[in-house]
């Protein structure tokens, strides 16, 4: 009697034992599952994300200009303004313009298709930092073709601040100036610009942060296209250099998509060389639509 009750008890605790292993074993079966499972929906996601960019035109960080653009514009200055917004008097060349008279008028025979990408925000183009000063041309285009971009031109730099209104400001109404609108118009009276050192970087303090202005937008969405830092593009003439200046920087000149009210078809500063580098000078990125 006493060994059958053994043998129930022995079967009892195998059968236990068992129970216990089977659960265990499906149990980690299960979780290497739900791992792998897991991965490959991570991995799904990513692949999702990415085939959603790739659909788009522009990269994330990136706006899409796609319009008719027209090369030669009349803008008249109606008149100018000192760095407060005070009113001066008749406009003078390389003045900051009060108030344009609206609309622009295109001279232009026939307007040019362009349909192209450009960084939301200048180098480095990230949200919370500040624009990169000091560049050079040359330093703009090597950053430009490490993240897969290139530099804009001059006449893309204007369209994509413009618009097919052919705006002279890139906000509000586009035809009145406005200092609150972006980082301009920050004179500094114990400032001399021409003896500002790398070393002492002391024009990044007026910069504001990546971010910071958003009534400085563009018809297109592109952010802070005038005022903060002078951005290099690619001169379309080659002369007297390959560099073109455009959009004037914080302290304040004509900040606005053209260069000159007073030259159609002037479409940047071209007095600087591709080697110069200085408190005011630093660019953007563009990219070629992917359809």
């Amino acid at each position: 009697m006493r060994s059958v009750i053994l043998a129930a008890f022995v079967l009892i605790a195998s059968l236990a034992i068992c129970c216990a292993l089977g659960g265990m074993i499906g149990g980690g079966l299960a979780r290497a599952d739900g791992e792998e499972n897991g991965g490959v929906g991570v991995r799904e996601a990513t692949t999702t994300a990415n085939a959603v960019e790739a659909k788009l035109p522009c990269p994330s960080d990136m706006q899409l200009v796609d319009g008719m653009f027209c090369p030669q514009v009349q803008q008249i200055c109606l008149y100018d303004v000192d760095s407060k917004g005070n009113k001066m008097g008749p406009h003078k060349i390389g003045g900051r313009c009060g108030m344009f008279q609206a609309p622009s008028v295109c001279l232009s025979k026939t307007r040019i298709h362009k349909r192209y990408c450009v960084d939301t925000f200048e180098i480095p183009n990230v949200v919370g930092e500040l624009p990169q000063s000091w560049m050079s041309w040359y330093d703009v285009k090597a950053f430009c073709e490490s993240k897969n971009k290139r530099m804009m031109t001059a006449s893309e730099f204007v369209f994509a601040c413009e618009g097919e209104q052919m705006l002279p400001y890139p906000y509000k109404t586009g035809y009145v100036r406005d200092r609150t609108s972006c980082d301009t118009d920050r004179d500094e009276p114990n400032f001399d610009r021409f003896k500002d050192n790398k070393t002492l970087r002391y024009m990044d303090r007026l910069l504001f942060s990546i971010g910071s202005n958003p009534d400085c937008v563009s018809p297109f969405g592109i952010r802070d296209l005038v005022g903060s830092i002078d951005e290099f593009v690619i001169n379309e003439t080659g002369h007297p250099y390959k560099s073109a200046m455009v959009g004037g920087h914080a302290l304040g000149v004509r900040n606005r998509c053209r260069t000159s009210a007073d030259e159609p078809g002037s479409e940047g500063t071209t007095a600087h060389n591709e080697w110069f580098s200085f408190w005011e000078s630093g660019g953007r990125c563009a990219k070629n639509a992917s359809f």
